[in-house]
């Protein structure tokens, strides 16, 4: 059956049945499979999508490191060489990449790297079983905290900032987290 999917992991595609463990092992490691199962009289329906991974880039990998494992608990992975890390514990696999200040992010960019605190339309929120207790260890780590505890319908939220000047939030979520704005 995976066999017919050939190489567009993006497309939707029918299945007969659902797949098996073996079925499963023939997708590369890349690749999540959600199946979405139908009336049993239906096909099931297969969705394949990449993996996420999330890049950060630091001016110290040490300093990332040491900032990352004891704010969010994560563990180290790999090293692939001596400024880029892989760091595990979340769904997203962080890699940090060791860039240094004022270096250009890509060819023809217009403004270099920064590591004083700035603002990005993306950054990562991270969700805490107690708001308290990951403020505190956060803190003790080496962010900036940049408000006090917001109170959302989905749930209680925290602003910081790394040492490196990227925002992040915390989240300690109340019942159904989102879907609470769906009520």
């Amino acid at each position: 059956m995976f066999q017919s999917l050939g190489v567009d992991f993006r497309a939707e595609r029918r299945m007969d049945e659902l797949p098996d463990a073996a079925m499963m092992s023939t997708l590369p490691l890349s690749v999540r499979v959600i199946c979405i199962s139908l009336q049993p009289q239906q096909k099931a329906t297969m969705f394949l999508m990449r993996q996420m991974l999330i890049n950060i880039d630091v001016d110290d990998i040490e300093r990332g490191v040491a900032f990352y494992t004891r704010a969010f608990g994560l563990v180290v992975g790999r090293r692939f060489d001596a400024a880029f890390v892989e760091l595990l514990g979340l769904p997203a696999p962080i890699y940090l990449l060791e860039k240094q200040r004022n270096t250009l992010p890509f060819a023809g960019a217009s403004v270099a790297r920064s590591y004083g605190r700035h603002w990005t339309p993306v950054h990562i929120d991270i969700i805490v079983p107690n708001l308290a207790e990951a403020h505190a260890q956060a803190v003790a780590a080496g962010a900036c905290a940049e408000s006090g505890v917001v109170d959302e319908p989905y749930g209680l939220m925290t602003f910081f900032s790394d040492p490196f000047g990227h925002g992040f939030c915390l989240i300690e979520w109340k019942g159904r987290g989102y879907d609470e704005l769906l009520s």
